[in-house]
């Protein structure tokens, strides 16, 4: 009972966390910082950019594309996806399966692996997605922008590695309990 118990805590807590993890982009995933300094006079601009607008793209209603697509930030949300998914069918495979082949305990590896990968790869969107620290002049005329990570990003990617570890961890965990 224990080997089924520490699987099915483990694929529900990978689900949950991969699940909470795919909307987290909803939020801010990046932060663009413009500074002006003209004769001594900082002007500073910040702009949010949500999650899912670098994740899939954004346009106005005329069609005009105003955010690209970034391939690697839809690699990581799908993997997250697919995490999700294994944590479902491993949740489904631990309350049926028999005791001679758990599937349930392998999928639940697997989608921590997805969730790992995944919750890396969030962590790695400012690479991903090309926009690049830059800084111009000097002295009394000059200006920078810098990008950093919102909390959507944040979040997802710290929700994925949690979920990853969960999974991996619960696998181990309810592969020794069967030996």
């Amino acid at each position: 009972m224990k080997n089924k118990s520490a699987s099915f805590f483990g694929a529900c807590a990978v689900m949950i966390l991969a699940i909470v993890a795919l909307v987290m982009p909803f939020a801010s995933g990046l932060v663009k910082t413009e500074s002006i300094t003209i004769l001594g006079a900082v002007t500073t601009n910040t702009e949010y950019i949500k999650g899912f607008d670098l994740i899939f793209g954004s346009s106005d209603s005329n069609g005009n594309v105003l955010i690209t697509q970034i391939s690697g930030l839809l690699i990581a949300w799908l993997v997250m996806a697919a995490a999700g998914v294994f944590a479902t069918v491993g949740v489904l495979l631990t309350l049926i399966s028999s005791n001679k082949i758990n599937l349930g305990r392998i999928s639940v590896g697997f989608a921590g692996l997805l969730a790992l990968a995944s919750g890396i790869l969030f962590f790695f969107s400012i690479p991903m997605s090309g926009y690049e620290n830059s800084s111009a002049g000097g002295g009394t005329l000059g200006g920078s922008v810098t990008y950093t990570l919102a909390i959507g990003f944040i979040l997802a990617a710290c929700f994925g590695v949690t979920a990853g570890l969960i999974g991996l961890f619960s696998s181990s965990l309810s592969k020794k309990a069967s030996n």
